[in-house]
């Protein structure tokens, strides 16, 4: 397997899953919704903004990021899951269906915001994606991300995790995920620890905050900048 079938086939698993994902995200995810809006609502320059989702999926964190924001572009590769979260009927918010690994920003957004997407990037493609972050970002603008450290594999079902290479030499971590009817899938899944995400991002001209969610899981809330 090369790079690109990989990103394929991780595609392919999040447009199969889009009617059973809201169930799941919810079951997830749902326990920590007052605490995501408490650090939703402390965060500067999300207020009022005109705001960048990435992998929005069903809407689980775009639900939490519409009563604050002004508008909210929703981006996300896959048809079906961008149809669940048309359902919801926002006011204040767009869906945009495309590949953010081919996709390249239009506009600057006040706010970036992603929800367990950055475990998601190839490390082949990490630089790339937080170059497109920079193009899509304003000035002081600020982004947001959830995403889990190793602690949080239990609560995701304790899938196989393991670094692999690939036949076109790109080392990547992966995991496999599945449906409810069985099919399995592998996909790209790095498990970051706040202070490695930190010092990776410092090199390309990024800091940030790393506040963790709940004593008990291993979800991280970041807020992430420029660097002065």
């Amino acid at each position: 397997m090369v790079l690109r079938e990989l990103l394929s086939e991780q595609r392919t698993f999040y447009d199969q899953r889009a009617e059973e994902w809201p169930e799941f995200i919810e079951r997830y995810m749902g326990p920590l919704g007052e605490r995501f809006d408490r650090l939703l609502a402390g965060t500067s320059g999300l207020t009022g903004s005109r705001m960048l989702e990435l992998a929005a999926g069903t809407g689980y964190l775009t639900r939490r990021l519409a009563p604050i924001a002004d508008h909210i572009t929703a981006l996300d590769s896959s048809p079906s899951m961008l149809t669940q979260l048309e359902g919801l009927a926002l006011p204040n918010v767009s869906t945009l269906c495309a590949d953010v690994f081919d996709w390249s920003p239009r506009d600057r957004y006040g706010a970036v915001a992603c929800a367990n997407w950055l475990s998601h990037v190839p490390r082949e493609l990490w630089q790339a994606h937080w170059e497109m972050l920079d193009r899509a970002l304003a000035p002081d603008g600020v982004i947001v991300v959830i995403d889990a450290t190793l602690d949080e594999r239990e609560h995701l079902g304790g899938h196989p995790w393991w670094q692999a290479r690939l036949d076109d030499g790109h080392r990547e971590p992966l995991t496999t995920r599945a449906l409810n009817d069985g099919r399995r899938f592998t996909v790209v899944k790095q498990f970051w620890e706040p202070d490695a995400l930190l010092a990776q991002i410092q090199p390309l001209g990024w800091v940030g905050e790393a506040v963790r969610i709940h004593e008990d899981r291993g979800l991280i809330f970041y807020r992430i900048k420029r660097a002065q």
